[in-house]
């Protein structure tokens, strides 16, 4: 599974270069934000606000084409709508690792 498919990405931004650059310019500013409200939402044991942000970061996985980042999100988002806490710690951590290397692949 590749980390980010950039064809691809362009594709759905019907070759949109300026499009492109700008969703990924606040794709990369915004995310960590968004991850660290998850970390606090789980500290908090507050799992709807982890599942609806690790929801949100889903769909931006599938728009910018990263299917690892997507199936990051994906299971956290199911693991909150278990509340499977032990799931949901190990799903939040992935999810930041799959961000960073995504955030690397995107810059290069």
């Amino acid at each position: 599974m590749d980390v980010w498919n950039r064809p691809q990405m362009l594709e759905r931004m019907m070759g949109d270069e300026d499009l492109a650059r700008q969703i990924l310019a606040t794709f990369l500013s915004e995310t960590p934000s968004q991850l660290e409200s998850i970390r606090a939402a789980v500290a908090a044991a507050d799992f709807k606000a982890a599942q609806r942000l690790a929801h949100t970061l889903k769909g931006a996985g599938a728009n910018l084409s990263s299917e690892r980042f997507r199936a990051a999100a994906s299971s956290l988002e199911l693991a909150c709508k278990a509340l499977e806490a032990a799931m949901i710690e190990s799903a939040a951590r992935q999810l930041v690792e799959r961000f960073n290397e995504l955030s690397v692949a995107m810059r290069e």
